[in-house]
């Protein structure tokens, strides 16, 4: 499994999916939720519960955290909901076409 503890692509997968929520953003089970399946979607396997969880540790802890104060999304820890917000135009194009290079790379 691509692991979001050990890769920064996970990273940039919890991003893309946060900034492909509305304003009011996503519980933080729906994005491990999300993400857990276009990594199954990757790997044609099925994921297990324990990789769900592994994962959604992994957001909780180190990624969204790190989001947060790169001041990407808003992470509510309490509420236990993130949500993308504004950016400036250049770093938004920017982001767009790391997420793109990264793409292409993974082909």
């Amino acid at each position: 499994m691509r692991s979001t503890a050990r890769s920064p692509r996970g990273r940039d997968d919890g991003f893309a999916a946060v900034q492909d929520t509305g304003p009011d953003g996503i519980s933080v089970d729906e994005l491990a939720t999300v993400l857990c399946g276009w990594d199954a979607a990757d790997a044609g396997a099925m994921r297990t519960p324990s990789d769900r969880n592994q994962l959604l540790i992994a957001l909780r802890h180190v990624h969204l955290p790190s989001l947060d104060d790169a001041g990407l999304v808003e992470y509510d820890r309490s509420a236990g909901r993130v949500a993308p917000r504004p950016l400036d135009p250049r770093v938004e194009e920017l982001l767009e076409r790391s997420v793109a290079a990264e793409s292409l790379s993974r082909e």
